[in-house]
């Protein structure tokens, strides 16, 4: 799911600036002449691949709620290491 997302989030970010366009209510401080896209996608595909180790583990040796804290653990820290770089732009 993360790919799809990505991918077409990514899509739209190549696409948009394709087509033409002009600002219709002000104040516009920016010459716009094409569509603007949304923000940098959010790389969620560098901690679904962290995740997916954490949800094959063997359910009963650590219960459901310890692989949900470990899972959510490992998700926080892939997406600050992942985003952290890209907030430049």
């Amino acid at each position: 799911m993360t790919s799809i997302y990505t991918g077409c989030f990514s899509r739209r970010w190549w696409i948009f600036p394709l087509f033409p366009a002009a600002p219709k209510l002000g104040p516009v401080y920016q010459n716009v002449t094409s569509m603007v896209p949304l923000w940098f996608p959010v790389l969620l595909i560098v901690p679904a691949f962290a995740i997916d180790p954490c949800a094959a583990a063997d359910g009963r040796a650590l219960g459901r709620l310890a692989i949900g804290d470990q899972a959510g653990v490992v998700f926080m820290l892939r997406i600050h290491l992942a985003q952290w770089p890209f907030a430049d732009f």
